[in-house]
């Protein structure tokens, strides 16, 4: 018997995802509900005595099942029982039911516990009696670095599991954190177990539930779970597949030595986009940004970095570039480098007033054009947008094309100016570049003019672009492209009647990549939510894969219609495939329609979706 339990030690290394129960499992449960059963019952005493009513020291141990020291503090608990395995919901019935048995009436008692609940959430906030239990720091580090997904099934309400976790520092490990509120059915019943691994991608026969009581494991039998692992006394359960005393045991275990070791990605990288970064700290695009790289942190280990393909700022302003650095600098650590593609938003010739007023900057003088940028716009200016309204075709004319021999002197300087905040913002000084991360070629491209909408890229551009794809290109390893504008009826939101393509140079562009069928292009500027049809161009083989890498901010539809979300790609490369796969960031869950495969080498017809 302790072999075939050894062995199934090591297959928790091999799992798709480890589901966690938070009290108990991951925190001191005596810690942290104990403090809070003995502000609830103790502030419920006093209620009670000032209606000279009596709850003796007898009783106290038969409401929720606990053990007490002899000053009256909790020191233990009964696995069985509310404490270990109630709702919230519950927990308030059992102790409404009290103060009615004490003489209350049943009204009386909801009131009075209701203040109780509420005020013992406020000394929670205060005191943040939360502590991990012994190795789970080290355990929760290890799982990460073998790429494991986590997720937590807990029978306590998701926000306030959300909280306890933040207080230690430790939610972003979690890909989904599943509380009793977000379930029909709550443990022992499979629905808590169902929904994790619906947000984390994985099958419910391919993951590991540990937990501290026989509900736990009832649970991950209900839901059909490779393994059920439980923690504590091995007397205390009945149901579990074998015990731990903690997570030290485990991480004695050497993953290599297992049977079937999951085969790991070469290289992992994210694709965002469109985060459009505002100057209010609490503005929805803000909140989704800094959500977006919190689930990122959570799954992103070993990450070559965070590719993000343009309209970093909603419009360039040196407040909202502010915010953007303020946002990225307060990180979870570790997240990898980030790299920038340039945006319309980013540099191009228009610029929205607080009222949504479009301001042409290519009609303002250069003075003008900067104090727009730091976010004073004049009275002349703003009569100026009003006369002349925002007119593409005229705008078009007077800019030109990035060409020397064609673009304005004005537009020129425009580029300039917007490309120079663009740097000073975000630290990436130059419109395109190319960086080599662990042998694989990244290369950005970007617009050369101040076009409102559109990319322009100029011949040099274009001679630099084939220069590059050309450097040690072999069909056996993808080279990776990104450039915000999609090209003309590829992926979602690109097709002629959506009307969001916008590259000049269109044809030019075809050409100069369908030399290299293993290309794999992402690109942002459509929005366009990644359950929507053409996520992905499939290149058969003869020409470039390309992606729509959605939205950080907001999405929008195939019905045309804005969308309130936060999406975006996450990227293995493994020596025969490259898996993208679609990410909401809100919810903190893969999507599952958005999963592809591009076969390497490429051949024609070898991809899937």
């Amino acid at each position: 018997m302790e072999k075939e339990t050894s062995k199934q030690k090591h297959e928790i290394w091999q799992a798709d995802a480890i589901l966690f129960d938070k009290d108990g499992t991951l925190l001191d449960f005596t810690v942290l509900w104990g403090f809070w059963a003995d502000t609830v019952l103790d502030r419920f005493r006093e209620c009670l005595a000032e209606q000279k009513l009596i709850l003796t020291d007898e009783q106290i141990p038969e409401i929720w099942g606990t053990r007490h020291e002899a000053s009256g503090s909790m020191s233990d608990y009964d696995r069985r029982g509310p404490l270990a395995m109630g709702t919230m919901e519950e927990m308030n019935a059992v102790l409404i039911w009290q103060g009615y048995r004490a003489g209350l009436s049943w009204a009386e008692s909801k009131m009075i516990v209701q203040d109780c609940m509420e005020y013992a959430d406020a000394q929670m906030e205060i005191v943040r009696p939360a502590r991990l239990l012994p190795g789970v720091q080290k355990f929760l580090d290890r799982c990460r670095s073998e790429q494991i997904p986590m997720a937590v099934v807990t029978a306590d309400d998701t926000y306030s599991a959300l909280q306890h976790l933040r207080w230690l520092g430790v939610d972003h490990y979690f890909g989904a954190i599943i509380g009793n509120d977000l379930a029909e059915r709550g443990k022992p019943y499979p629905d808590l177990c169902l929904l994790a691994c619906q947000q984390l991608g994985v099958a419910p026969q391919r993951v590991v539930v540990i937990g501290d009581t026989d509900g736990d494991m009832e649970m991950a039998r209900a839901a059909g779970a490779a393994l059920k692992v439980g923690i504590g006394e091995p007397d205390v359960f009945q149901l579990a597949d074998f015990t731990i005393s903690s997570f030290t045991e485990l991480l004695k275990i050497d993953a290599t030595s297992a049977p079937s070791v999951q085969q790991q990605p070469l290289a992992v990288f994210q694709v965002i986009t469109d985060t459009h970064v505002r100057e209010d700290a609490s503005h929805i695009h803000n909140r989704h940004f800094e959500e977006a790289l919190i689930d990122i942190s959570s799954f992103g280990q070993k990450s070559l970095g965070i590719m993000h393909v343009g309209d970093v700022t909603d419009r360039g302003l040196a407040t909202e570039y502010a915010e953007f650095r303020r946002i990225w600098n307060s990180r979870p650590r570790p997240l990898p480098e980030l790299y920038l593609t340039l945006g319309n938003h980013d540099i191009g010739a228009v610029l929205w007033d607080e009222g949504g007023t479009p301001i042409d900057l290519s009609l303002l003088p250069e003075y003008e054009v900067e104090d727009a940028l730091d976010g004073r716009l004049s009275p002349v200016t703003e009569l100026v947008a009003a006369t002349e309204g925002l007119d593409f075709a005229g705008m078009a004319e007077r800019l030109g094309s990035s060409e020397p021999q064609t673009i304005s002197q004005q537009a020129r300087e425009l580029w300039t100016t917007r490309m120079r905040r663009f740097a000073e913002g975000t630290g990436e000084a130059a419109p395109y570049h190319d960086h080599w991360l662990a042998g694989y070629h990244f290369i950005f491209l970007g617009s050369e003019s101040p076009h409102p909408k559109d990319c322009d890229l100029s011949n040099m551009q274009l001679d630099w672009l084939r220069d590059r794809l050309s450097e040690e290109a072999s069909p056996e390893r993808p080279i990776f492209v990104f450039l915000h504008q999609p090209l003309r009826d590829t992926v979602a939101g690109s097709m002629s009647h959506q009307g969001w393509y916008g590259v000049n140079q269109n044809a030019a562009l075809q050409q100069a990549l369908a030399e290299y069928p293993q290309v794999i292009l992402f690109s942002g500027h459509t929005h366009w939510q990644l359950e929507a049809k053409r996520t992905f161009s499939d290149g058969h083989g003869t020409e470039p894969s390309m992606f729509n890498a959605a939205s950080v901010a907001y999405l929008w539809t195939d019905q045309d219609q804005h969308l309130i979300g936060s999406q975006g790609l996450h990227v293995e490369v493994y020596a025969d495939q490259v898996v993208v796969r679609g990410r909401d960031f809100v919810r903190r869950c893969w999507i599952p329609d958005a999963e592809y495969r591009v076969q390497i080498p490429i051949a024609a017809s070898q991809t899937t979706s």
